[in-house]
C-alpha cells in the first residue's frame, strides 16, 4: 500500500509540471515589448518627423558624433556590420519581406562623401532624434518612434559590445512586434 502511494506521488510530481509546461508552451508565446521613448519630462512618445527620415517600411539606427573623430568611422563600421548581418537580414526578410534596416550618423564637420553620414545642421540636429552624447545611437521604428537608446561607444572611446548585442536583439524584437501586432 505504501509503495502505491509513493508511486502515485512520484507520478504526480513528474506529470503535473510536464502538463503545465505543455499547456503554457502550446497556448502562450513570450513577447517582449519595446516602449516608445519620450523626451525627458514628457509622457508623450517622441516621434521623428517624416521630413527628417523616410519611415515607410524602414527601421533606422541613428548615431551621433558631435566632433569629427574616429567615432564616426567606428559607428559606420558597426552599423554596416549590423545591417549587413546575414542572419538578421534573413530574420527580417522572413517576418517582414518589404522592410529594411538603414542607418545614419549625425555629426559636425563630417564628410559628405558617404550618404550614411550627414552634417548636423538645423534639420538634422541630434535633438530631433533624442541623441545627446557622442557614441550614442537610437533605434527608430517605421512610424518614427524612438524604441531604444544605446551607448555604442563609451567615454573612453571603446566599443560597448553588450549595447551592440542589445541593439541587434531589439531590432529582432521590433520586427516581431511589427509582424505580429495582435499578439502584443
Amino acid at each position: 500500500m505504501n509503495n502505491k502511494k509513493q508511486i502515485a506521488l512520484l507520478l504526480g510530481i513528474l506529470i503535473i509540471p510536464a502538463f503545465v509546461f505543455l499547456l503554457f508552451q502550446g497556448s502562450l508565446k513570450n513577447y517582449y515589448n519595446l516602449p516608445k521613448l519620450s523626451q525627458e519630462g514628457s509622457d508623450k512618445p517622441f516621434q521623428v518627423q517624416t521630413a527628417l527620415i523616410p519611415q515607410k517600411n524602414t527601421f533606422w539606427i541613428i548615431g551621433l558624433d558631435k566632433e569629427k573623430s574616429a567615432i564616426s568611422d567606428s559607428l559606420y563600421n558597426i552599423f554596416t556590420r549590423i545591417t549587413e548581418k546575414e542572419d538578421l537580414k534573413k530574420f527580417i526578410r522572413e517576418k517582414l519581406p518589404n522592410f529594411q534596416v538603414k542607418y545614419l550618423i549625425l555629426g559636425k564637420n563630417l564628410s559628405k562623401t558617404n550618404p550614411h553620414i550627414i552634417f548636423n545642421d538645423d534639420t538634422n540636429s541630434s535633438e530631433n532624434y533624442l541623441l545627446t552624447q557622442t557614441g550614442e545611437a537610437v533605434l527608430i521604428d517605421a512610424e518614427g518612434f524612438v524604441r531604444g537608446k544605446f551607448s555604442i561607444i563609451n567615454k573612453q572611446q571603446h566599443l560597448n559590445s553588450e549595447e551592440i548585442e542589445r541593439l541587434i536583439t531589439e531590432i529582432k524584437v521590433l520586427t516581431e512586434i511589427v509582424a505580429n501586432p495582435m499578439k502584443m
